[in-house]
C-alpha cells in the first residue's frame, strides 16, 4: 500500500469516526429515544420529524468539525513553516536596513 493510498484510507477512518461521534451526543440519543417512542405509540410523522432533525444536527455538526480540522491542519503547517526560518536571516535582514523601522519624531 502506498503513503498516499494509506493516508487517504486514515482521512476516511476520521471522517467516518466524526460522523459517527455525531451520534453519540446526549441530546441525539434522547431525540432517538422520542423519535422510538412516537414510533411504538403511533406517531409516524413525528418519528420521521425527530429522525430528520437528527439527521440534519449530525451532518451540520460533521461538516462544522470537518472544516475546523482543515483549518487547524492548513494553520499548524502554515506556523510550522514559519517556525522553520532560520533566526539568522531575520538578523540579516535588519543589517541590511529591510526591517520596519518606525516614524521617528
Amino acid at each position: 500500500m502506498t503513503s498516499s493510498a494509506a493516508n487517504t484510507l486514515a482521512a476516511d477512518v476520521v471522517r467516518a469516526r466524526t460522523l459517527l461521534a455525531q451520534f453519540g451526543d446526549t441530546m441525539v440519543v434522547v431525540l432517538m429515544v422520542a423519535a422510538l417512542i412516537a414510533g411504538l405509540v403511533g406517531e409516524p410523522e413525528d418519528m420521521i420529524a425527530i429522525i430528520a432533525i437528527v439527521i440534519l444536527k449530525a451532518v451540520l455538526g460533521f461538516v462544522q468539525e470537518n472544516r475546523t480540522r482543515r483549518y487547524r491542519t492548513a494553520h499548524c503547517r502554515q506556523h510550522s513553516a514559519d517556525q522553520s526560518t532560520p533566526a539568522r536571516s531575520h538578523a540579516a535582514e535588519h543589517r541590511r536596513g529591510r526591517a520596519h523601522r518606525p516614524n521617528s519624531a
